[in-house]
């Protein structure tokens, strides 16, 4: 069997009862948080704008538009939810791929669920696990690559057209050819990354819709090439290179880990996780050792390289401030060293131009690469190193190895629902109460729901 007709074949067969119980309760977690973020993206610059077009496009009322409440095609709300959740760069890390997952599965899922009706949540879970599952081990490959394809998109379209299928119950041809079909759709660059603009919260939008796309494409009898990943022309050839006939059994050593998705990370903080470290160390140095900001002379801050490269450098105020303050780590660890935390608010435009303490305090702050990592670390974002000079001649550090949210410091239920309550009240339009606690019983009972088409109901 070829690696995608092996692909194809797991998802077809999976079933939920196949899933590890500590998965099913992790997805959980995961889907609502994700839908915490979207709500709280609801209302970031770029995507009123984007829903005004789609609704100005019109068409067949099948899907629903998060918040906003107006029922669209189905790719097109696909596309309009995955830039909500993305939005904030709030959504839920892979760090060993440097990759975010639900972004582009769950809005393409659940607006194929909502378009055929009576999914259940069994049948939704499965689709979305094995959606995930496909995306980290794509990413653990084409992290490798030191080219600039955002792999969120471009592995991220591969998870969305699988767990579409799954939810639309393709056979293994269509299926494959779904697979094929969306090869033909994937793209996205760091570009927008390096220019810090608001196309960046689309991408991977693009991928949840083309997700959507080649399914029903396939579904029609559409067909797609085959030797997606390893042909001539395939992925791995033309967007990661250098990724061996070997490397690829990753994609299909389903013995050696059964499950991908069980290594996931919260997002504490609505920034680029590549920030996180950072933000940790500042707070808990300031949390342990109460210091004065009077007394702050200089915060050095040392980082592994790809840290440095993403969120280091000086932060410039261009066309998009609150993006570029979400990829700046002096302005983000300035905030945390104020206010012990970092939050949606300080993201938003007109405190982020104006606040001129936090702007204070950036210049005092000091990223420099940390040159004792070895080689084989380079990839990572950890570990992080602060150290405040005070006036007085003192000097403090501290050290953050692992992140907070991530598998070695996890968020609780507890935790989770606090994030997801907090983003609810950034909503573009107010949710009510009872709405929103609902949305919480039923994702935390997601199991024994007979049509997943509530939640877009309970989100709009």
């Amino acid at each position: 069997m070829s690696i995608v007709d092996q692909i194809v074949s797991r998802i077809i067969s999976t079933q939920f009862e196949d899933i590890p119980e500590n998965l099913v309760g992790s997805t959980k977690k995961f889907l609502l948080d994700t839908i915490g973020v979207a709500i709280a993206g609801s209302n970031a610059p770029g995507v009123k704008e984007l829903i005004e077009l789609l609704e100005e496009w019109g068409g067949k009322p099948e899907s629903t538009i998060f918040v906003y409440g107006r029922r669209i095609p189905s790719p097109y709300a696909a596309l309009a939810n995955s830039t909500m959740v993305h939005a904030r760069d709030f959504d839920d890390s892979y760090d060993p791929g440097r990759i975010h997952t639900f972004v582009s599965v769950f809005p393409s899922t659940l607006a194929i669920a909502e378009r055929r009706g009576e999914i259940t949540g069994k049948e939704f879970l499965t689709a979305i696990i094995l959606g995930i599952d496909l995306i980290c081990r794509l990413s653990l490959l084409a992290i490798k690559s030191k080219r600039g394809f955002l792999r969120t998109a471009t592995c991220g379209a591969f998870g969305a057209a699988v767990s579409s299928s799954r939810i639309l119950g393709l056979d293994s041809i269509k299926m494959s050819n779904a697979l094929g079909i969306v090869y033909s759709q994937v793209a996205g660059n760091s570009q927008c990354v390096e220019e810090r603009v608001l196309v960046k919260r689309i991408q991977p939008g693009f991928s949840a819709q083309a997700g959507v796309i080649s399914t029903l494409l396939a579904e029609k009898g559409i067909t797609g090439p085959k030797e997606i990943f390893k042909g001539k022309y395939g992925f791995f050839n033309l967007y990661y290179p250098g990724v061996i006939d070997e490397d690829l059994q990753g994609l299909v050593d389903f013995e050696k880990v059964k499950f991908m998705g069980t290594d996931l990370s919260f997002k504490p903080y609505p920034c680029c996780r590549s920030t996180h470290a950072g933000i940790d160390a500042a707070i808990q140095i300031m949390d342990k050792h109460n210091i004065p900001l009077e007394m702050i002379d200089r915060v050095n801050v040392l980082v592994p390289p790809s840290t440095y490269d993403t969120v280091g450098k000086p932060l410039e105020f261009k066309e998009n401030p609150d993006v570029e303050a979400q990829f700046s780590l002096p302005y983000t660890i300035a905030v945390a060293l104020i206010n012990k935390s970092v939050s949606l608010e300080d993201f938003e435009r007109k405190r982020v131009m104006e606040n001129v303490l936090v702007h204070q305090m950036m210049r005092k702050v000091l990223i420099t690469i940390n040159e004792g990592l070895k080689k084989s670390d380079l990839s990572v974002s950890t570990p992080v190193i602060i150290e405040i000079n005070l006036k007085d001649g003192k000097k403090i550090y501290h050290k953050v190895d692992y992140r907070k949210g991530s598998p070695e410091n996890p968020f609780s239920w507890g935790q989770v629902i606090e994030k997801f309550n907090d983003c609810v009240h950034h909503a573009a339009r107010t949710l009510k109460q009872e709405r929103v606690e609902r949305l919480v019983d039923v994702i935390m009972n997601l199991e024994h729901m007979e049509d997943v088409s509530l939640i877009a109901e309970l989100i709009a």
